[in-house]
């Protein structure tokens, strides 16, 4: 790729010999407007040469919504040294990524603009992602899981199915959490939880335990939500689960414990704006007093959000609820 100045009277040469070897090129002034494009640099951009030329290169690829081969914050006189990648969608659905360089032309004054000069690199032949949904839920470390409102399987991923004792998640199919043969929960902490999520119509976090098949004890973190049909219906219950017993290793300190159970009588995990609001300032250290007056409402109102949180996250002691924010801050996403 050319990464030297050139002289004004070579510049001619070097978009020829650009167009030849099929490199996307732009010609951009010291502003960076566009003052040269050829017809590979215009399929990247989707757009014929004389809607482009004379306009800045930053506010085309705006108003396009693609990424600028130079970024908004690049400063014009590191652009002798600069280079950058970039992909793009074709009009033909294919995707190619873009190896860009510059150079800065000149004449006897001075610099004069910069050539930017791309060699292209076909990614993927049609648009779709570039990983499958599939392969990034098979290679989750953590338990993705449906089920339907009797609590049969509907649906898992590999790692669910390995803490089951199962070879594959397909097995997994219409079987009941006390079918599974390397998997001990307690049912009824399950169905309870289940039945909550459904009857509530919200998502909830339990902590729930199971023996596995090497008769290891082991406790997980479970988010349930109800999930339905395109048409609204019910179907049942669509979950992660995330091993919390896990043995750090000894380069990492260890995590401490809870100095408290994470009480499975979680109901509820969603806060409004202002109950969220309220503990900020609790963790800052703020009286209801103080947070009613920072927040322009009265103290009372402050007290129902406490405990409104309280109730919510089943925690009733301040240091509690800090603590759990802190340990497990989504919570409260």
């Amino acid at each position: 790729m050319i990464q030297i100045d050139i002289s004004n009277e070579d510049v001619e040469k070097v978009l020829g010999l650009c167009n030849s070897l099929q490199f996307a090129t732009l010609g951009l002034s010291l502003d960076l407007y566009i003052t040269h494009i050829n017809p590979i640099a215009e399929l990247l951009f989707l757009q014929p040469s004389h809607q482009l030329m004379h306009k800045s290169l930053h506010d085309i690829c705006q108003k396009l919504g693609i990424e600028s081969p130079i970024a908004v914050s690049t400063l014009p006189e590191t652009l002798n040294n600069y280079s950058a990648t970039t992909t793009h969608w074709l009009a033909n659905q294919k995707i190619v990524t873009v190896h860009w360089s510059v150079s800065r032309c000149f004449n006897d004054k001075g610099y004069t603009g910069y050539i930017l000069v791309g060699k292209t690199m076909l990614v993927c032949d049609e648009k779709k992602p570039l990983v499958n949904i599939e392969t990034i839920m098979r290679a989750l470390p953590c338990a993705i899981f449906s089920k339907d409102m009797n609590g049969y399987c509907l649906s898992a991923n590999a790692y669910q199915a390995d803490i089951a004792g199962l070879r594959h998640e397909k097995e997994l199919i219409g079987k009941h959490a006390v079918d599974l043969p390397g998997f001990i929960p307690d049912p009824q902490v399950i169905h309870k939880a289940d039945m909550l999520a459904l009857t509530e119509n919200t998502t909830i976090v339990v902590e729930e335990h199971a023996t596995l098949k090497n008769g290891k004890k082991t406790s997980f973190l479970v988010t349930k939500s109800p999930f339905r049909d395109e048409h609204g219906k019910l179907l049942g219950v669509i979950g992660t689960a995330v091993n919390t017993s896990y043995q750090q290793p000894n380069f990492a300190p260890q995590s401490p414990h809870l100095p408290f159970p994470l009480n499975q009588k979680i109901t509820q995990t969603y806060l409004s704006k202002k109950e969220i609001e309220c503990i900020q300032w609790m963790i800052k250290g703020k009286s209801s007093a103080e947070t009613a007056t920072i927040m322009h409402i009265s103290k009372r109102t402050v007290e129902t959000h406490m405990n409104n949180i309280k109730r919510k996250l089943n925690c009733y002691k301040q240091f509690q609820i800090g603590y759990l924010i802190g340990k497990y801050g989504y919570l409260l996403l």
